[in-house]
């Protein structure tokens, strides 16, 4: 099972041929010209043909609201880091939310 992180406001996981695999924009964003699926559990890689389950953090919705307030190329989250970790980056850079 791969585990889900945030790159640049997009969820994605890592398949293991390296490939990220496109998940889900943060938030509901909308990005026109895509259709995610309303359920990003499984998922197959473009690039190697694998199928993957995907592990979501129960997390997700906090992370999500507090990643939406930062502009676009700072719209990380990371396994490793905790939704505390989150909140203490977005007050050390408060002058750069949005």
């Amino acid at each position: 099972m791969l585990e889900a992180y945030v790159n640049r406001g997009m969820w994605v996981a890592e398949c293991q041929c390296k490939n990220a695999l496109a998940l889900a924009p943060i938030a509901g964003a909308v990005i026109e010209g895509v259709d995610w699926p309303k359920d990003p559990s499984v998922f197959d890689c473009r690039n190697c043909g694998q199928t993957h389950s995907v592990m979501m953090p129960v997390q997700r919705a906090e992370i999500e609201a507090i990643l939406i307030v930062r502009p676009e190329p700072s719209r990380n989250w990371f396994t490793y880091e905790t939704v505390a970790d989150l909140r203490i980056e977005n007050a050390l850079h408060s002058k750069e939310l949005i």
